[in-house]
């Protein structure tokens, strides 16, 4: 078994690394900055086509989509706190079934399976001739 030089993982595995941020208040202003996090570290099997890889990531970060739908739901009971002023800003969770639908709860988009969810959120997302390269 041939192994490569990062963690002594497979061959066929590699990792991929998720940057992300939260939105900071500036000392001394009302102004925000983007601070980064650690990084998520995801192992995914080289020959997963880009579909197979978008899902994983969903799958992964869902939790997100259900804490915009919660916060930006017309009829939600959460209050921000002063020190998550950027929870005030949200735009409306997006998705939904029909493009004529309300705008889904927490409790909606949680009860859809992940394929549901993922149809939903990652319509423009599908497997094709490049994949693998």
């Amino acid at each position: 078994m041939r192994q490569d030089s990062m963690y002594n993982v497979h061959t066929d595995v590699t990792m991929l690394q998720l940057l992300m941020a939260k939105w900071q208040p500036r000392s001394g202003s009302n102004s925000l900055m983007k601070e980064s996090m650690i990084p998520r570290l995801l192992w995914v099997h080289k020959d997963m086509s880009m579909k197979e890889l978008h899902f994983k990531v969903f799958k992964h970060m869902r939790f997100i989509f259900s804490e915009w739908a919660d916060w930006t739901h017309p009829e939600t009971q959460r209050v921000p706190k002063s020190d998550q002023r950027v929870l005030k800003t949200l735009i409306p969770f997006p998705y939904r079934r029909d493009a004529d639908d309300p705008q889904m709860s927490r409790a909606e988009f949680d009860a859809l399976t992940d394929e549901e969810a993922f149809s939903i959120c990652c319509r423009d997302i599908f497997e094709g001739k490049c994949d693998g390269f």
